[in-house]
Order: structure tokens, then sequence, then C-alpha cells
């Protein structure tokens, strides 16, 4: 199909026997948009729960942009540079299991040099008949990051629910920051270059609780709960803890040449 100067190509071999409940995709490559599918799919027997489901998809992304822009996605067209999807499925039409499951999408801020971030999974086991979803091993890394978490959700089709943990080992926040284009200019120039978390947590659609919350912001170390009980508000209560912290070095630096009876006014 073709639209102006933007054109969508696709090439795929397919056989299916409705009666069997038999699909065979052998074949899928398409490009357009700036992207590459391939892949394949295969089931049998879909008439029935016990329906067999196998395949493998893989998505390829460069010049995203205006992809990206169309899609009300403009701060994210001006950092992700390209994406990257491998993705395999199997099970049944019921209880579906994706893996490998990989997404890396390389990144880079106005004036960084580009880096690729990969949030991945063991597996994501996805039964609709009970209305469960577990992603085991899930990954974030780049970028100094490697978040390790596990997510468990209910009542996915009806009233959504999810719990989980998460575990954020040391990483340089602030170069973090950076790379997506926010600078931080601080009074401390080491200020948010280590920061670490791990806490549980569930919610449901409109909330969120943090808890047995422990976050380390460069020397300080912070303890507790964080509940967003309702984001359109939000509702939100707290009880944390902290050991010391100096604010001053978080906030922005003083204007060269500017008298302590000027910023104070400025305050």
């Amino acid at each position: 199909a073709k639209g102006g100067n933007k054109s969508f190509n696709v090439d795929a071999a397919f056989e299916s026997d409705m009666n069997q409940g038999r699909i065979d995709l052998s074949k899928l490559s398409a490009q357009g948009l700036g992207l590459t599918i391939d892949g394949n799919f295969n089931a049998n027997n879909m008439s029935s729960k016990n329906g067999k489901i196998n395949g493998k998809l893989d998505i390829k992304g460069n010049q995203l942009k205006d992809l990206l822009t169309a899609l009300g996605q403009a701060d994210m067209a001006k950092t992700v540079k390209s994406l990257n999807i491998d993705a395999g499925i199997s099970g049944t039409s019921a209880d579906m299991t994706l893996s490998p499951l990989n997404l890396t999408a390389n990144v880079a801020g106005a004036g960084q040099k580009p880096v690729d971030v990969t949030l991945s999974a063991g597996s994501a086991r996805a039964n609709l008949d009970k209305e469960t979803l577990n992603i085991k091993g899930l990954s974030l890394t780049g970028l100094g990051m490697n978040v390790k978490g596990n997510i468990n959700a209910t009542k996915i089709k009806s009233a959504p629910a999810f719990s989980g943990d998460l575990n954020v080992p040391a990483f340089n926040l602030r170069n973090v920051l950076a790379s997506f284009g926010n600078r931080q200019n601080t009074k401390d120039p080491k200020a948010l270059t280590s920061f670490a978390m791990t806490t549980k947590l569930n919610g449901t659609a409109k909330s969120v609780k943090l808890s047995d919350l422990n976050m380390k912001i460069d020397k300080s170390t912070i303890k507790g709960d964080i509940d967003v009980r309702d984001f359109a508000g939000p509702d939100l209560s707290f009880g944390l803890g902290i050991d010391s912290i100096n604010l001053d070095n978080y906030l922005a630096p003083d204007a060269k040449g500017a008298t302590p009876e000027a910023a104070a006014a400025g305050a």
C-alpha cells in the first residue's frame, strides 16, 4: 500500500484449514514506516482450548521520528534512534507464553552518545481463562542500569491488579537523565550520581503502593512506604524516614556575581 511518499510492503506465505482449526503463516515479511517486521506463526486445533500456538516475531525500527511523532510521542522521537523487538510465542489460545521477550532501544539525548537500553523477561505467561499474567526475570539494562524484578497480575481482563518486587542496584541517575535530554544543573556536580532502590509493589490501573522501600540517593538512605491510592487526585500518603541529606546540593547553583541579598530577594 502507498500513500504520498510513504509505503508499506508485505510479503507473506499463508495456509489455513478452518475446519481443522489450522493456521500456518510460514513467512511474514513487511517493511514500512521505518519498521521491518519478520516472523512466522503456526496454530493447530484452534477450535479447542487445547489448540497449540507457536511462533516468532522480530521487529526492527530505524528512522522512527515521523512514526513516533504521529503517535503523539514527540519527546521520545527526539531520543529514540532505533528499536528492536524479539519475541517468541507458544502455548494454547487460553494459556500463552512469550519467551524470549526482548526490547532494545538505542537512545541518545542532545549532545549524548547513543547507547542501547534493553527491556527483557525470562518469560511472560498469560492465562486468559484464569485472568493471570506472570512475568519472571524482568530486566532493564543499559546506561549503567541493571534493574531486576518480577510481576504477577490478576483479573487482567476485568479488574487488573498486580504485585511484585523490584531491585535497582546503584547507577548514575544523572547520566541517565542526561541521555534522555534532561540535564541536571545542581550546586554539587556529583549530586544524583548514585541511586539505588529495592521495594515490593502492588497496585491496580488506578493506584500503586511501594512497601518496604529502601532507597539510596548519593549519601542518603530513605526507608518507608509510598501509597498512591488514586492517580487522578492524586490521593497520596507516605511514611518515609531519611538519615541525612543536604538539600543545597540539589538546588541550582547561584548565578555568578549574585550577592546574598539578590539571591534572597529572588527566592
